[in-house]
């Protein structure tokens, strides 16, 4: 883990205790293009590695990492906005594993501001969410066209970094709704000349654009960009890549953008989107960031219980946990050795909540660890083993308190990776082959 500096003083640009001094006419050239300060004399250069970095070589170092394309990075998207305390938990939760987080709300940049000034050592990220307000047009593709007149796009990613002492944020693009090629080629021409280290292109879209019938012309407009690093977020009314033509069109995508960024999804997405070439995915905190909306839409109907859904791994499901007690009715709880407890049984207060997303964060994470020490060309096939077991699992619950009922994403996925073509029953149970 990267030690940083400690933070003594204040402004849009914070100043860091550090044992070596950043040149005055270093400050204001790019990053790329300022060289690490020279050992002191009588200091060795091994033990200038051990000292603490000044800001700017710690974010150029944090970026660098998170732009390889020759890793794969998990993530977790979170806001001030939950009433669970997901940011506080999700802030925790990445400084004890150094996973990135993503803080993606209005008040991004004092929020990553807020986190940095406490020392939180994780590499930060911002996203001023305006994609969730505003439709994108040809005139205005992004914030900046929409009345910012003293910033251009890297005036303004520029500024939110000094701000805030983040280590990467999202260009404040609109939403693309589906077939306007239009908009998403004004989104990409707006974007395509930034220079600004740690500034990454989002492209915020409907879900549907990976679906067949629009997947030529999206990829189509993509590759006319100049810009090969995007970060995608894909919205719906209703949990956007549940769907099988859409699974199958992001790794189309993701074959022909490899590195590509895949923001605000669940654990089966993050997981088949790193194995098979996503350099970054970003899994939600709370169903809201799971499931991106576009603009205009509302959340749906509460949660069984009004709890919020929990990840088990061994059936690969976020479900209420009301759920998994029907489900296990007749079969010995499901357990957490980390957590300490049974899984199935959880009451709707705050106290609660927290414990469950607290326990998402953690397995979440540990699964798509699993997966990363795989090497990349053998993850596909390790991952689809994971998710047949799970499939597997289902099988073996024999409760008939609620009919069990697989996640319909892992039904596809295993689907799609079927050798015999077979299709399942929304039980889990594969359908023999005709």
């Amino acid at each position: 883990m990267l030690p940083i500096g400690r933070l003594s003083g204040s402004g849009s640009r914070a100043e860091y205790d550090t044992h070596d001094q950043v040149p005055v006419e270093q400050l204001d050239r790019p990053a790329e293009a300022r060289q690490p300060p020279r050992p002191p004399a009588g200091r060795s250069p091994s033990a200038c590695r051990t000292a603490r970095r000044p800001r700017w070589l710690h974010n150029h170092i944090v970026v660098s990492a998170l732009l390889d394309d020759k890793k794969a990075t998990l993530a977790f998207v979170a806001s001030d906005t939950s009433l669970c305390s997901e940011l506080e938990i999700a802030t925790r939760f990445t400084a004890a594993t150094a996973a990135p987080l993503l803080v993606s709300a209005a008040n991004a940049c004092r929020g990553v501001g807020a986190l940095r000034a406490t020392g939180h050592p994780s590499p930060l990220i911002g996203d001023i969410r305006q994609w969730r307000h505003v439709v994108a047009t040809a005139e205005v593709p992004t914030e900046i066209q929409a009345g910012l007149p003293l910033y251009d796009l890297d005036g303004w990613g520029a500024s939110f970094l000094q701000s805030s002492n983040a280590d990467i944020v999202f260009t404040p693009s609109y939403f693309v709704s589906c077939g306007d090629w239009p908009a998403l080629d004004a989104v990409l021409a707006a974007t395509s000349a930034i220079g600004t280290p740690g500034l990454v292109t989002v492209i915020p879209v409907d879900a549907a654009m990976l679906g067949s019938h629009f997947l030529p012309d999206f990829l189509g407009t993509l590759h006319r960009s100049p810009r090969r690093r995007f970060a995608f977020i894909f919205a719906a009314k209703k949990t956007p890549l549940q769907n099988p033509d859409r699974l199958s069109g992001l790794r189309v995508l993701l074959s022909e953008f490899p590195g590509s960024w895949v923001i605000g999804v669940d654990a089966l997405v993050a997981t088949d989107a790193l194995a098979h070439g996503a350099g970054f995915t970003a899994v939600g905190t709370s169903s809201g960031h799971r499931w991106p909306q576009p603009p205009g839409d509302c959340g749906g109907p509460p949660a069984r219980n009004f709890l919020p859904g929990l990840f088990l791994r061994d059936l690969l499901e976020f479900r209420s946990p009301d759920f998994y007690a029907d489900w296990y009715a007749d079969s010995p709880s499901p357990w957490c050795t980390l957590c300490g407890r049974c899984l199935d049984v959880f009451e709707p207060d705050d106290i609660d909540k927290r414990r469950i997303i607290e326990h998402n964060l953690h397995a979440i994470h540990s699964f798509a660890e699993d997966l990363l020490r795989v090497p990349a060309n053998d993850r596909p096939a390790w991952l689809r083993d994971a998710r047949l077991a799970a499939l597997d699992a289902h099988g073996a619950l024999t409760s008939r308190a609620t009919p069990v009922r697989a996640d319909p994403t892992l039904r596809y996925l295993c689907e799609m990776d079927d050798p015999q073509m077979r299709s399942t029953r929304p039980s889990g149970a594969w359908i023999s082959a005709m």
